[in-house]
């Protein structure tokens, strides 16, 4: 469990060495931080269990029964009906999917979604997730549009998901539509906790981008590409936003003819049918 369900339910916490810790590490490969351990008395349909639940710094989900527990209580699960079995079969309890409207965000109002356009949509997320953040990511099945995952800030029963109709047709998405799973945040790979005092700089590999530059190369790159920084900067803070720019300078051109091809190949749309397609326009 979390560190904070423990302090929410008041559980005492047992701080264990660090030589009997164990080593937990979530799907994406990075290491769960464990803090100690604490009894846990679980009420399941009237059964009490006493558990010793490994307190974890950061855990999402929030709480996990893992393979000693579903071990020592006789379990089986049954993915067909949905149901785990407690006890030799003496206790029935329903599991809830991915796509369970206790862990989805559904569409607030009917939309219509134009032809290869991307939009921003309200839709309506629970209670217990307001003034927090969210990771929005794709159902497991096909939708008509596409979701893009993105971490979203719940406010009201409210959050916004950003949608893409890649189709050359109208696409009609009704109200309380499951568009997005609400997923853990360690399923983001990239973020990882960096440790600065145990940081050794000389492990680092150096690149070309990350090269000594000298003042007198950068105020030349500067006159070069005509950037305007804020008049507020200082001199240290006008050449570190150099830098960043002189570390991505392949991204800027002066020149048409220093804008390249794409590497990826070019994108092609197959119409339905040759006739052309015509978009009434209103006017106010």
């Amino acid at each position: 469990m979390s560190e904070r369900v423990a302090r929410i339910l008041k559980l005492k916490i047992t701080p264990v060495k660090n030589e009997t810790k164990p080593q937990l590490f979530s799907a994406t490969g990075t290491q769960i931080r464990i803090v100690g351990r604490a009894d846990v008395d679980m009420y399941i349909q009237g059964l009490r269990v006493t558990q010793t639940a490994v307190v974890a710094e950061e855990l999402q989900p929030r709480f996990l029964l893992v393979m000693d527990f579903l071990s020592a209580n006789v379990a089986v699960v049954s993915f067909k009906t949905g149901v785990l079995s407690l006890v030799d079969d003496l206790i029935h309890i329903k599991m809830h999917s991915i796509c369970n409207d206790m862990n989805c965000v559904t569409l607030s109002r009917r939309t219509c979604a134009q032809p290869f356009s991307e939009m921003l949509l309200q839709v309506n997320t629970l209670k217990k997730v307001n003034n927090q953040s969210i990771l929005l990511e794709n159902l497991p099945h096909r939708l008509p549009v596409a979701i893009r995952k993105a971490l979203a800030f719940c406010k009201n029963n409210k959050t916004v998901c950003r949608i893409l109709n890649y189709n050359p047709y109208v696409v009609t998405l009704r109200k309380g539509l499951k568009l997005a799973t609400i997923a853990g945040f360690d399923t983001i790979a990239a973020v990882q906790p960096v440790d600065n005092d145990n940081t050794d700089a000389q492990s680092v590999p150096a690149c070309e981008s990350d090269m000594y530059v000298s003042k007198s190369e950068l105020d030349q790159f500067h006159e070069s590409y005509g950037f305007h920084l804020g008049p507020t900067l200082t001199e240290d803070m006008s050449y570190d936003v150099l830098k960043m720019l002189y570390r991505y300078r392949t991204v800027f051109a002066r020149y048409v003819s220093e804008i390249k091809l794409p590497k990826g190949p070019p994108l092609k749309i197959d119409l339905h049918t040759n006739r052309k397609l015509y978009k009434r326009h209103y006017s106010a």
